[in-house]
């Protein structure tokens, strides 16, 4: 097991490096002072953090022709300006450090390194967030379903899950869970008890789906959710099916923005976490969607400034720029987040980008999950993975609902299963293009609007 590994696991390395003391408590006793702060004051306390990120960021390979400029003279960042040039980034040697690398969704994965600082402030934003569904994350007991390896995918054999950290947290493997396991555990998270149960948004919907379809429910104070696009519909489930609060967060392993979402499914950035930058990037029907730009407050190791996330927004169509400033410090919540951009269209016949295709389900009543594959450019596939009462006339409806937003040039069908499609890092994206790109659809990438 090596170092980051051995942390996960042990309760004490945890607590000594995710709550450092003295760096845990104050970033701590900071951000619950922001959130309660005016506009003003949230301005200048994170016009103070950013002298401080742009004078490392000023001692950096890549930031130094920069040094001493305000922050709107620096370039935008790209996750291909990072990758193979992460020594670049570098402002100084720090122990102890944490060394991440990102799932590799888009592409090859990147090395992110992080200061003591910066992983206390992280954990205290979501020790913060728990805090605000009546639970202490210090103390609590909590069940995690996300894309943790546990064993051969092959032995299909309990126990699917591991205890670390004392006995306090329960690792469940995703890739076990089916109906013919579901039995097992349900009795494990029964005897566990959980608090909490941390989940990818897709890992939570087959869990509650299988619930659903089996008559059981279990009984779990907090669901909490992380790392994917979350559907409205799987926090109703969720609840139905456990009883439970709920939060969303979402973040980056580049750590530069920080949002939080409960019960009503709207989101607010963490103020005193990042300076977020949010720029325009495209309508769709009565929303307006924007890329989220941040740059890090507290990581003075690795100063990512202006890095562009490829994750957007929405907000309504008409939102004025007052608005949006009020929105970027946390004041205004917006409607919410769509993730990365390339996962959120396919490819027209002649190689455009056809966007609005998360809402084709919009109003379908007997779906639990959705993905789209389109294994060529004039063929989609909408696999859906069916709730009870799932008919022909809900096929019939999404089909109906696709030829809203994807012309005829492109067949549709609809093909039903029991686990949707995932990644290596055990995420579920929602559209996976497989074919290759013509020197047609490299010429033409013109968006079509939704």
């Amino acid at each position: 097991m090596n170092f980051n590994g051995f942390v996960k696991r042990s309760r004490m390395m945890t607590d000594c490096l995710r709550r450092a003391p003295v760096l845990y408590g104050k970033a701590r006793t900071q951000l619950e002072a922001m959130s309660q702060a005016a506009l003003p004051e949230r301005r200048a306390f994170t016009d103070s953090r950013l002298r401080t990120i742009l004078a490392s960021a000023g001692r950096t390979a890549y930031g130094r022709r920069h040094a001493g400029s305000p922050i709107a003279s620096w370039p935008m960042l790209d996750k291909q300006d990072l990758r193979g040039h992460e020594q670049d980034l570098l402002s100084q040697w720090h122990w102890p450090r944490m060394k991440n690398r990102t799932s590799g969704t888009t592409g090859t994965p990147l090395t992110v390194y992080r200061s003591l600082s910066s992983i206390a402030t992280e954990q205290a934003c979501i020790d913060l967030t728990i805090a605000r569904r009546g639970l202490d994350a210090r103390d609590m007991r909590m069940a995690v379903l996300r894309g943790d390896a546990i064993k051969p995918p092959d032995d299909r054999s309990p126990p699917f899950w591991t205890e670390c950290e004392g006995g306090r947290v329960l690792i469940l493997s995703s890739a076990h869970l089916t109906a013919e396991t579901l039995p097992a555990y349900i009795g494990k998270l029964k005897s566990f008890a959980p608090d909490c149960l941390f989940a990818y948004p897709s890992s939570l919907t087959a869990l509650c789906a299988l619930l659903d379809h089996a008559g059981e429910r279990l009984s779990v104070p907090l669901a909490l959710t992380s790392s994917e696009v979350l559907d409205p519909a799987t926090v109703a489930l969720a609840k139905a099916m456990l009883g439970c609060r709920f939060a969303d967060f979402y973040g980056q392993a580049e750590r530069v923005a920080y949002a939080e979402s409960f019960d009503d499914g709207s989101y607010r950035f963490v103020p005193g976490y990042a300076l977020v930058e949010l720029h325009f990037s495209r309508h769709e029907d009565d929303e307006a969607l924007y890329d989220i730009v941040g740059t890090s407050l507290w990581n003075t190791l690795m100063p990512l400034v202006r890095f562009r996330t490829g994750d957007l927004i929405s907000v309504p169509k008409g939102t004025g720029a007052g608005e949006l400033d009020a929105i970027a410090y946390g004041m205004r919540p917006f409607i919410r987040i769509y993730g990365r951009d390339d996962g959120i269209y396919i490819h027209g016949p002649n190689g455009s980008r056809i966007y609005g295709v998360p809402k084709i389900l919009n109003g379908i009543k007997h779906v639990y999950q959705s993905q789209i594959i389109q294994p060529t450019y004039d063929q989609v596939i909408i696999s859906v993975v069916p709730a009870k009462g799932f008919s022909d006339d809900d096929r019939a409806a999404i089909i109906a609902n696709a030829r809203t937003k994807i012309p005829h040039a492109i067949g549709v069908s609809v093909t039903t299963c029991q686990r949707l499609e995932t990644t290596k890092a055990g995420k579920t994206p929602f559209v996976i293009r497989r074919m290759t790109p013509s020197p047609s659809a490299m010429a033409d990438s013109t968006p079509v609007p939704a």
